[in-house]
């Protein structure tokens, strides 16, 4: 829903689709246009289980990836892995066992983790995960759409971590708008317009 911090959440010709992965707890939504078939938006808001849960953002925060490698007695998992020509930044969180990491995957870059990615566009991600007691929660959200409507993905981002994450009511609010500073200005610092 269009606000004026988050003007634009997602395209207006989308439509969401919502999973439920009702034996191991599981949420996604995903919203796609049929305006912009290689384009689309989603949202892990839960990967259900247990191992999914510590999985999920393992090859993009290093905090989840030591949880991993001793939670599965494996170090570096294949899937702890991404594209070595991806672009990730940590964002501090300003709080003890909350973390966040942006990721770009380049337009035809595909990373098997990342819904959407390896087509014509840029994929923007965001992980969050809270670390504590040797396991790991791990939450995502993902945008490909053409380079003109990167704000739309600045700003689904930036609601995400601001409305859907299990870090945003755990930190300060000057924590949180410096980190949706660093989203918003992410895009246009790697020339995604």
């Amino acid at each position: 829903m269009p606000s004026s911090r988050f003007p634009k959440a997602g395209p207006e010709s989308a439509t969401c689709q919502a999973e439920w992965a009702s034996a191991d707890g599981g949420e996604v939504m995903t919203a796609s246009s049929a305006a912009e078939p290689a384009g689309r938006m989603i949202m892990i808001v839960s990967p259900g289980g247990i191992g999914p849960a510590t999985d999920l953002a393992c090859p993009y925060i290093p905090a989840v990836r030591t949880v991993d490698e001793v939670l599965r007695q494996t170090r570096n998992p294949a899937w702890c892995r991404h594209p070595s020509a991806e672009v990730i930044r940590q964002i501090p969180t300003g709080t003890a066992d909350l973390y966040a990491a942006v990721v770009l995957v380049p337009a035809r870059v595909k990373d098997p983790e990342i819904q959407g990615s390896g087509g014509p566009d840029v994929t923007v991600a965001l992980y969050a995960a809270v670390v504590a007691k040797g396991g790991a929660d791990g939450q995502m959200t993902a945008c490909t759409l053409p380079p003109a409507q990167a704000g739309i993905c600045a700003a689904s981002l930036r609601y995400f971590l601001a409305t859907q994450t299990l870090i945003s009511t755990r930190m300060s609010a000057a924590n949180l708008s410096h980190m949706q500073q660093v989203l918003s200005s992410f895009p246009a610092a790697h020339a995604i317009r």
